[in-house]
């Protein structure tokens, strides 16, 4: 469903009207999330706001951190961004569905200040578990530098 934010909106909506109270902020959560994907950071201010902090031992955590990453990333604020996400990327596994993203994210939030050694490791990382994947696509489309670039690692 990459590009069809609308219909993306209304699947998250509808989740968020669920009977189930965690279905319920997770449609939420991904609402948030889709409004600062899509350019519209006040509103997804507001809707993290109106959700609050997620516990940490929440099955929602990820997810949230997700939310919050992908919002600072959209700010210009790498730190923060890889703040959320590098706690999203450790409360997720390789089989989670949004887990490419999250790298996806985090080597965006990198480059995005020039620190190009962790966003490489991450890229090459992403090759290993993700090889085909369309995040992985999107990644060496944008950062073809990434493929190119050998890792020094210095013994001190």
């Amino acid at each position: 469903l990459q590009g069809e934010n609308e219909l993306v909106e209304r699947i998250y909506d509808a989740l968020s009207q669920a009977s189930d109270p965690e279905i319920r902020e997770l449609g939420r959560i991904w609402t948030a999330y889709n409004m600062a994907n899509t350019g519209r950071l006040d509103e997804a201010k507001k809707l993290l706001a109106e959700i609050g902090e997620v516990d940490q031992e929440s099955n929602l955590f990820a997810v949230y951190c997700l939310a919050n990453g992908r919002l600072a990333l959209s700010e210009k604020n790498s730190i923060q961004a890889l703040r959320f996400l590098s706690r999203a990327m450790v409360r997720t596994t390789i089989a989670d569905s949004y887990k490419p993203e999250i790298y996806f994210l985090m080597i965006q939030s990198y480059m995005m200040v020039e620190n190009i050694v962790p966003a490489t490791r991450l890229a090459k990382e992403m090759a290993v578990f993700y090889p085909t994947n369309m995040w992985r696509e999107s990644v060496t489309r944008r950062y073809p530098e990434l493929e190119e670039q050998e890792i020094e690692i210095k013994a001190e």
